[in-house]
């Protein structure tokens, strides 16, 4: 096993006062090779293991005591052990919010992160193998405040963990040791390993609480330990740490007491895990056949009792969704799950995206898919249609149909180059033909009776233009299918006359727990297979946020709200795009945005692989209300530095600033990845644009090209050419250059051969 060691403090100084030299040898043995032989003095206990009470305890390993003259000397080795196998994961994997998951005493998953049970590691550590069950998913670049772990120490002592990059082809990725709310202690190196996991120790210099995160990108972590010695002192008391147990239930349900934790309390303030044979659990008040609140009763030795209080809950209605968020693995994105509720006669149909929730007397919803009953419909025949979803608790039979259209409607597109569907509120039955158009009440309903047309007929290649009326409509907004072109109205200022809203951001939950995420909180969303996208005369928004105050008022670690994302070739004329943080995700594929106006104020232009060209429009700084940092506006992220030629490129835009931002407060970009490209050419700026070179220390206004997740302006092309307005520049400040007439001309080239 490779094992690299950060020694940040000597061995010694893991020990309290009055260790003896031959102490100090026995756990100096044991950091060095994993082990602790059994001496004298000095011996470990095995590892307690995870009783039937208590499956989703983590296992903490404690020796015996140190022999020693003076009862107060005597110190105890603990091992507190923290990885997915050690968990319930009755209820799938758990993300984690903003009051945290503390696994134990030691160890506590930080907002951000996932506890996911579907990626599983073969771990080596102290001469044995075990699976780790799943990952910890540290889903980004973090801080001690969110997407970290947060690792309690009562003393010094030794943390060791198994991690891997999050990405498949991303070894760069670097890991940091925190304490609350202070730049790193340590950050390594190197990054961590893209194919294998890697295994790191780092001491701990003294108590404390420290965060292990990465400041640069997501890292999955599959297993972590934490090695201290302590001087317990006297046993005092115990405590009960019911943070993760479930405590909600209905009619019916057999309690569980799955993570639910004790601790002894001593004299010095340390703690330790009591083992589950030792508690005696008292769950004689709780009857499942009642709604009400139940205490449940945990006693340890002789002293007082500690509760619990559980509810039962009587049901009150039924719910059914069908559209949510599946996290992704690596670095590819989110996948959206849904069920469409727009068919043609024979197609298939399936209820696999279909999440059921009960609706208690207090209305609370709890998942119930597992135990509903999906019925599907017959879909041999043409009409209105039910998927039959229903549930029964304390003899209740709930019902939550999902209402379907069946239609007999087959449209000859082989002759025809292009065809119409139409988009209209006003329409009294799906299909129904306005004008010889089949007209649908929304977007998504058009666009899923198109793409059954082309799953009955895979040669079928046909542009289908949806025509919008001069309406809001108020939906997220899925593209699966290629070559289809949304057409909206103008009104007299020639502005975008036809809205599609909605508002997600992406700490939003689905109806399965998950965040929603970035990706997922779009909008509308393009996805791979929708290549050849267009759109014209449209307005998109994501109303997540409508005023900077609510932006501010808003708790939420994850404010990102998309307006729209992009996963393949795609094409936007004389469109405009809402939001605050991240509105446009141009992440994949060649696209080209002509006369577009784009609003924001963080990162509010971004992408990955992608090749986006603006010729022409707007694109508009939100006020910030601050007098240092006025925004961001582009943030790309290649993966390679050949994965894209041209990156984004802004030609004749005009920049323009709300009033009220501060002069020389706007950065132009910044590299959310270290391959990232930008070119700014003939474009107007305000004076909001910053001017100042990175790496100036004069004030504290952003410079004009910024750092991002450790990426540093330096190292990235970012490039200006024949800027104008008070906002140009003519000579290069660090972070970014000036293009040459030869090199713009060159730009030029590629840009006409994408």
């Amino acid at each position: 096993m490779k094992t690299k060691k950060l020694l940040l403090v000597s061995i010694c100084s893991l020990f309290l006062v009055g260790c003896g030299e031959q102490t100090s040898s026995v756990l100096s043995q044991a950091s060095s090779d994993s082990s602790v032989t059994e001496t004298s003095q000095t011996s470990i206990d095995s590892v307690l293991e995870a009783s039937s009470l208590l499956p989703s305890s983590i296992v903490q390993e404690d020796s015996s005591v140190v022999s020693s003259t003076k009862e107060e000397e005597e110190k105890t080795i603990i091992i507190t052990k923290a990885y997915p196998g050690l968990l319930d994961n009755s209820n799938g994997n758990i993300n984690v919010g903003d009051d945290g998951y503390k696994m134990n005493n030691v160890f506590t998953m930080m907002k951000g992160t996932t506890i996911d049970f579907g990626s599983k590691k073969t771990i080596s550590y102290d001469g044995t193998d075990f699976s780790s069950e799943g990952r910890f998913k540290l889903n980004g670049a973090g801080s001690t405040s969110s997407k970290s772990i947060k690792i309690t120490a009562t003393s010094a002592g030794i943390l060791r963990f198994c991690c891997q990059s999050a990405s498949g082809s991303d070894s760069s990725r670097t890991w940091s040791i925190a304490k609350a709310g202070e730049d790193p202690i340590f950050t390594s190196e190197d990054g961590v390993s893209a194919t294998t996991p890697d295994y790191f120790e780092f001491n701990i210099p003294e108590a404390g609480e420290y965060y292990l995160y990465s400041s640069v990108n997501g890292i999955n972590i599959y297993y972590l330990d934490f090695t201290q010695e302590l001087a317990l002192g006297k046993e005092t008391g115990f405590e009960i740490n019911s943070d993760n147990m479930q405590k909600d239930y209905l009619i019916g349900d057999d309690i569980s007491l799955a993570n639910l934790l004790a601790n002894a309390v001593y004299s010095s303030g340390a703690r330790m895990e009591i083992k589950p044979a030792d508690l005696e659990i008292d769950t004689s008040a709780y009857n499942k056949a009642s709604a009400g609140e139940y205490q449940i009763g945990i006693s340890y030795k002789t002293y007082a009792k500690q509760f619990v209080t559980v509810k039962v809950h009587a049901v009150s209605a039924i719910k059914s969704y069908y559209e949510h968020i599946q996290k992704s693995s690596g670095s590819k994105a989110d996948a959206i799950l849904r069920t469409p509720t727009i068919y043609r006669v024979n197609d298939a149909i399936s209820s696999e995206n279909i999440i059921v929730k009960a609706v208690t007397d207090d209305n609370k919803e709890m998942n119930i898919t597992s135990r509903a009953t999906i019925t599907l419909p017959d879909m041999t025949s043409a009409g209105k249609k039910s998927i039959g979803v229903k549930y029964s608790n304390n003899n209740v039979e709930h019902t939550a149909d999902i209402s379907i259209t069946v239609l007999d409607l087959t449209l000859s597109l082989d002759d025809k180059e292009e065809y119409n569907l139409a988009v209209s509120k006003e329409v009294t039955s799906e299909g129904e033909l306005i004008n010889n158009v089949p007209t649908f009440s929304s977007i998504q309903k058009a666009h899923d009776f198109y793409k059954s047309l082309k799953a009955s007929n895979a040669s079928i290649t046909n542009r289908m233009n949806i025509h919008l009326g001069e309406e809001a409509y108020e939906e997220k907004v899925y593209i699966e299918i290629p070559n289809v072109t949304l057409i909206g109205s103008l009104n007299e200022a020639n502005h975008p006359n036809t809205t599609i809203a909605y508002s997600l951001h992406a700490d939003s939950v689905d109806a399965s727990g998950n965040a929603w995420s970035t990706y997922g909180s779009s909008t509308l969303s393009v996805n791979k297979n929708a290549t050849g996208f267009k759109a014209e005369n449209l307005a998109i928004k994501n109303t997540a946020f409508n005023t900077m105050d609510e932006y501010n008022n808003c708790n939420s670690g994850n404010k990102q709200a998309v307006a729209a994302v992009l996963d393949c070739d795609a094409t936007f004329d004389n469109c405009y795009f809402y939001g605050f943080q991240d509105t446009l995700y141009a992440r994949l594929g060649h696209q080209v945005y002509n006369d577009c106006y784009i609003q924001g104020m963080t990162d509010f232009i971004f992408g990955e692989d992608v090749e986006a060209i603006f010729n022409g429009g707007t694109i508009h700084c939100l006020n910030r209300n601050s007098t240092t940092n006025g925004g961001y506006i582009c943030a790309p992220k290649p993966s390679s530095d050949t994965s894209v030629q041209v990156g984004f490129f802004f030609n004749n835009m005009t920049i323009t600033a709300e009033e009220g931002v501060t002069q020389g407060t706007i950065s132009l970009a910044r590299p959310w990845g270290k391959f990232a490209r930008v070119t700014y050419a003939n474009c107007t700026m305000p004076d909001a644009i910053s001017k100042k070179a990175y790496g100036d220390t004069s004030d504290k206004k952003n410079p004009r090209f910024d750092q991002m997740s450790g990426n540093l302006p330096t190292n990235a092309h970012f490039a200006e050419y024949n800027n104008t307005g008070d906002g140009a520049i003519k000579t290069a400040v660090s972070g970014g250059s000036i293009l040459t007439e030869t090199e713009y001309q060159a730009l030029v080239t590629l840009v006409q051969n994408l």
